[in-house]
């Protein structure tokens, strides 16, 4: 197929050349017709200078029979189709071939040997005939009037010449001026394409190694065929080629480590290094629906620590955090390696054992119940002893599904605490209601009661901002604890608030909390300073009625609205795309804003950002955890806040526990950080009247 350019290039030098060539062409053709028209008129004017003076002495003399024979001769010469004689008088007196020329031509006077008429076909001369008076010389010329004697005139010659000969000749010379003009062109095309292809063949190929290049083919080359300048392009394509591929080559290999990373710190527990509850509810539901089908059965233990709480309050969180590092260890190291150990949360962990009887999970129950009552950690000056509670579950076909695992897990594990903690229970199916109700009912009791006497204690943790820009908000956190009505608040939890459906009364009671204190701050005078951050549980995002609430009681905040940002988890999000997009949408029409929680935790995390439309992102702890020491994690916290200042989304890293990685997610260019070295949680009403209303 010929390239734009190779046409381009053709037309350009080809169009000039046979512009040239026609010019020529016509130029030397009409010049050759001129020169063969100018020939034969040249040619009559000497015949008839030659018989004039031939033609003398038979006029003079009367001698009519020569001057017959000289005018059938000269009859005889090619072009020649007829030859006359006349007397002074104009008489014919010889005449040969067929005359065209009428009597008023023969009669004329003389004008000297020059052309007196011509016709279709034919072209008439004259000259006149002259007696010598000297008797001497054979051409006649033409008479001088200056002469002192001027010759006599005694007659005309007239020769009429066929043009039909001139035409045959002229067509001649046009058509060999045109098979030349033919000829020229094509060797000039010849040479023409041959240049245009040795020109553009090199061109051509480095734009189709351009155009796969662009098609993501890093691989392609050019042939390095040519000399001077295209070579030196081609040359350079080369090298560049290889550049791009080798930082592409690069670049796939980091972002596929990064993906691999980001895969396995959303599998696994970013402090033990084991596998977190996402994962292991994953390969739980997988040996569910083998023992379901008729499969192998296996056995589920859970196990939460005795007295770890003592350690925390004692040595502080990272003393805390080194006993659950090192205890990961020791119970891994007396597991099989099929099977499955999670950090499931806090002090809480969970064995998935394939293929394990019942009396065979006991007995690696008890093992391991044995290992962490002999296990000494040792921190600084102080030795601390720790036990462990473990419930035994056997996954069998009876088993309904996850949760009901999960449940049943919860109740022995429960059954062993109160029976004295260290030991190991079994759950057995009809103990079921019993102990796992007795629990539930101490749970509901309790969040039932605290909603009733409005028995929450509310605190308040406030965000910094890292860049360097002015402030325009104060951002804070609402949370909440239970109170026990003994002055010791407890952690709010809410994922028994959702096994008992009471997660969406603490939403709005949160809800109705945070709309009071954006009203104490707009009567303050303080409107538009702060920005209050709501963590929504994750269950009741799932029901249509509690979302239809939620906007409910943000519309009717009216102007406070603005002030609040309600918190989603991404998991959710996830989970109910087309839900969370319409709630994403009705909440920011009434002027509130919206936040994705525990963001960069999965692989399909960045799908999210143009649908959801989000104001804020808060980066899951996972990677923020890591972000000092680890370049990965740094590397995808960097990515994440550059995709997010792409969709104009400011950035929160939550858990920022330590200031070297305050001082590395500043660095990274992330928008605000919340955690511990930040600041601490503290009771709302002193945070609010103490830090905000006096201060902002």
């Amino acid at each position: 197929m010929m390239s734009s350019l190779y046409r381009r290039l053709l037309l350009m030098t080809l169009l000039p050349a046979c512009f040239l060539s026609l010019v020529l062409a016509l130029y030397f053709s009409f010049a050759g017709l001129r020169a063969l028209e100018e020939e034969l008129l040249q040619r009559g004017e000497d015949i008839v200078r030659y018989m004039a003076p031939t033609s003398e002495y038979g006029v003079v003399s009367g001698n009519w029979l020569s001057l017959q024979g000289m005018v059938q001769g000269a009859v005889q010469q090619p072009d020649v189709r007829a030859a006359a004689v006349v007397n002074r008088d104009g008489r014919v007196v010889a005449v040969s071939g067929r005359v065209n020329l009428g009597a008023e031509y023969l009669k004329a006077p003389p004008k000297g040997v020059s052309q007196v008429a011509s016709g279709e076909g034919w072209i008439a001369f004259a000259a006149p005939i002259y007696r010598s008076q000297a008797g001497s010389g054979v051409f006649i010329e033409e008479p001088v009037q200056s002469s002192p004697e001027q010759p006599v005139l005694v007659g005309q010659v007239f020769v009429e010449l066929d043009k039909s000969g001139l035409a045959e000749r002229q067509r001649e010379l046009l058509f060999r001026g045109l098979g030349i003009l033919i000829l020229a062109l094509a060797v000039t095309a010849y040479f023409v394409a041959r240049l245009a292809h040795t020109l553009v063949l090199p061109v051509t190929r480095l734009v189709d190694a351009v155009r796969a290049m662009a098609a993501g083919n890093f691989q392609v080359r050019v042939e390095e065929s040519s000399r001077d300048e295209l070579g030196e392009l081609e040359q350079g394509f080369n090298r560049m080629a290889e550049y791009i591929s080798d930082v592409h080559r690069s670049l796939q290999e980091r972002i596929d480590e990064a993906t691999a990373l980001l895969a396995y710190q959303a599998r696994h527990d970013a402090l033990t290094g084991l596998v977190n509850r996402r994962e292991f509810e994953t390969r739980l539901e997988a040996a569910i629906r083998v023992a379901q089908g008729g499969g192998e059965h296996s056995a589920v233990l859970f196990i939460d620590l005795d007295r770890f709480k003592r350690v925390n309050d004692s040595s502080g969180h990272i003393a805390g955090d080194e006993l659950l590092r090192q205890l990961s260890r020791q119970l891994q190291s007396r597991l099989r390696q099929g099977d499955t150990l999670a950090r499931l949360g806090g002090d809480e962990f969970g064995v998935l054992l394939p293929g394990c009887s019942k009396d065979n999970a006991l007995r690696q129950a008890e093992a391991l119940c044995g290992l962490v009552a002999g296990f000494h950690f040792s921190w600084q000056d102080k030795v601390f002893t720790v036990g462990a509670s473990i419930g035994v579950v056997a996954v069998d076909a009876e088993s309904q599904s996850v949760s009901q695992v999960l449940s049943a897990g919860d109740a022995a594990c429960y059954a062993a605490k109160a029976g004295g903690r260290s030991r190991v229970e079994v759950h057995e199916r009809q103990m079921r209601e019993a102990a796992l109700g007795a629990r539930r009912d101490q749970w509901r009791e309790r969040m039932e009661m605290a909603l009733a006497d409005n028995l929450f204690a509310y605190q308040a943790q406030p965000l910094r901002l890292l860049g360097s820009g002015v402030r325009q908000q104060q951002l804070f956190e609402l949370t909440a604890l239970v109170d026990d009505r003994q002055g010791k608040p407890l952690p709010l939890p809410m994922e028994a608030a959702e096994r008992h459906e009471l997660a969406q009364e603490i939403d709005l009671r949160l809800l109705q909390q945070a709309g009071d204190c954006l009203q104490r701050v707009e009567m303050a005078g303080k409107v538009g300073e702060l920005l209050c951050l709501l963590r929504i549980s994750n269950a009741a995002l799932g029901d249509s009625g509690h979302r239809q609430r939620l906007v409910a009681a943000v519309t009717a905040l009216g102007r406070g609205a603005a002030a609040l940002c309600l918190m989603l988890n991404e998991e959710t999000a996830i989970q109910y795309p087309a839900e969370m997009q319409q709630l994403c949408e009705r909440l920011h029409g009434s002027g509130c804003r919206v936040g994705l929680d525990g963001f960069g935790g999965w692989i399909g995390s960045l799908s999210h950002l143009s649908v959801l439309a989000p104001d804020f992102i808060r980066i899951t702890p996972v990677l923020i955890r890591d972000v000092g020491e680890n370049r990965s994690s740094a590397a995808l916290v960097r990515a994440l806040r550059e995709i997010a200042d792409d969709h104009g989304i400011s950035t929160i890293a939550a858990g920022v526990d330590d200031l070297p990685a305050l001082q590395r997610l500043k660095e990274l260019g992330i928008t605000y950080a919340q955690g511990r070295v930040v600041a601490p949680q503290e009771p709302l009403e002193c945070w609010l009247e103490g830090a905000v209303l006096r201060h902002l």
